[in-house]
């Protein structure tokens, strides 16, 4: 049955003007005044004389903001967060403010050159930085930085309901390929005593990930593995997961990794492949076509139905079992298990 539209009632003019809307959001969190905000209801003055900017400028980007109920107009000349504006603070759980920062510095300005990316052969991103993104990222370190703290913010917020989604309870040994800052890696062996993991991310991460166990009860539980997952992948674990990872590449890259951990997998363990699911021709989810596009001019990648999942997967050995939805519109659980011949299906049991 095809899911529930979720586009906005919009018309053409509408959709293009809401860009000045998303760079006012973006100016606000630059500036600090969100936080600033938090706590009392401000004048445009104060604002201005936190920011260290002009007033009358601030004054426009306040109203507009105010308007979209990202500000709320409290008594004359003075606002506060409004209900829209509170998932920018980054000193709530949720915050947007490191996806802001990503957004405003790498994608919106890659974003003015998706008709050159769809004439020519190089991604938005590489025209407009000089580089495609992992070799602009080793180039500009702090670039990178921002990118890893933004996907480790999206990891915290869909990690709980991942580990509700499926049972992690009956497996004892996990790989996470692309395992970034080491996150939900460190949150599926707190809550699984059981598991023991293995991190694989570039070396460039390897502290962060360090650190984000430093102190941690499941310490002793990790092992950290630098290394390419184009190239090689740990093998013989019960289980492998890879978290907003292929949506990253082209066909051919991703058929690659999946490649990669194929081989690694014994025949009876399980990949999770943790993605959106983009609805197949017919259905209509906005929000995710939208995500696609970000990955079009950001790494060159997509957002996959289930039909082009169990396409790439096919060649390798892999079926899809099941995908199991979050209540996270941009992430399910695909559950991948190797496809077993029908001589040996009579000696062996396909495990879970």
């Amino acid at each position: 049955m095809p899911r529930r539209s979720t586009v906005p009632k919009l018309d053409a003019f509408w959709v293009l003007n809401m860009v000045w809307l998303a760079q006012a959001i973006a100016t606000f969190v630059q500036l600090g005044l969100v936080e600033y905000l938090e706590d009392e209801a401000r004048s445009v003055d104060e604002m201005a004389c936190h920011a260290g900017v002009e007033s009358s400028r601030l004054d426009q980007i306040v109203r507009a903001l105010a308007a979209f109920e990202i500000l709320k107009f409290v008594r004359p000349n003075r606002y506060s967060l409004g209900p829209r504006g509170l998932s920018l603070s980054r000193n709530r759980e949720v915050s947007l403010a490191d996806y802001v920062t990503v957004w405003s510095s790498q994608l919106y300005p890659a974003a003015a050159r998706m008709c050159d990316q769809v004439r020519g052969t190089r991604t938005a991103f590489d025209l407009t930085h000089g580089a495609p993104l992992w070799t602009f990222y080793s180039q500009h370190p702090g670039a990178g930085q921002d990118f890893d703290k933004f996907m480790n913010r999206v990891t915290e917020f869909h990690v709980e309901s991942i580990l509700r989604a499926f049972p992690f309870g009956r497996y004892r040994s996990v790989v996470d390929v692309g395992a970034g800052r080491g996150y939900f890696l460190k949150q599926m062996l707190e809550r699984f005593p059981q598991l023991r993991g293995t991190w694989l991310d570039r070396s460039e991460l390897l502290d962060a990930g360090r650190a984000t166990f430093s102190g941690s009860s499941s310490s002793h539980r990790v092992n950290f593995v630098c290394g390419d997952f184009l190239s090689a992948v740990p093998a013989g674990a019960d289980l492998y997961t890879i978290k907003h990872v292929l949506h990253d590449w082209n066909n051919e890259l991703c058929s690659q990794i999946v490649g990669r951990i194929a081989q690694a997998m014994r025949s009876d363990s399980t990949l999770l492949i943790l993605e959106a699911v983009l609805d197949e021709p017919g259905d209509v989810d906005a929000l995710l076509h939208l995500r696609s596009l970000d990955q079009l001019i950001w790494t060159g990648g997509r957002c996959r139905s289930r039909q082009e999942f169990a396409t790439l997967l096919a060649p390798h050995g892999l079926q899809i079992r099941d995908v199991v939805p979050t209540g996270v519109v941009d992430i399910q659980v695909i559950h991948v298990t190797k496809r077993i011949s029908d001589a040996a299906r009579a000696t062996h049991s396909v495990f879970v």
